[in-house]
């Protein structure tokens, strides 16, 4: 990845801090900061839907020449509820209200949202808002794919560790 690419990315997440967009780090970006031994290109976030959010969302976008794939329209007016932002760097937008697991639970956005985990990254500025683990599972139950399954099974690896540790 160019250094070109890599500040992009840093000016996007500054910037939805900075425009206080609701979103949550979702993908395997987010496996990385719980620890997982992970790489990754791309980014996935999972976004407030209201009007407001993806309005700032889109003006991000604009200003860093991120282009979405699919109608502007279309996504504002909630028929649409997964695309891309992309030019020389990928972010999936993920913006429903709710989701439901393949295991059939429901995972309500705002209320994920209201739960989640601040890290900052000092180094770079940069803030970014996550699931707590146990919502970050549910998220990669959504759909699941072969490396969601792997995620899964190592994320609950490190919550065990985790409060294990606490006990002792």
């Amino acid at each position: 990845m160019q250094n070109k690419e890599l500040e992009k990315e840093f000016l996007f997440f500054k910037k939805l801090y900075e425009y206080k967009v609701k979103y949550l780090l979702i993908g395997r970006q987010a496996c990385i900061i719980y620890g997982l031994p992970l790489y990754t290109f791309d980014y996935d976030i999972a976004v407030d839907n209201s009007e407001d959010n993806l309005e700032k969302i889109f003006m991000i976008a604009e200003e860093l020449d991120l282009y979405p794939t699919k109608d502007k329209q279309e996504i504002l007016n909630k028929k649409v509820f997964v695309f891309s932002l992309q030019n020389d760097i990928k972010i999936d937008v993920f913006c429903a209200k709710r989701y439901q697991t393949k295991d059939k639970k429901f995972i309500d956005f705002l209320e994920v949202f209201n739960r989640r985990l601040i890290k900052r990254d000092r180094k770079y500025g940069l803030v970014f808002y996550i699931p707590t683990i146990d919502d970050l599972i549910n998220f990669k139950k959504i759909n699941p794919d072969t490396k969601d399954l792997e995620d899964i099974k190592a994320l609950k690896k490190i919550k065990d560790a985790y409060y294990k540790r606490r006990k002792d």
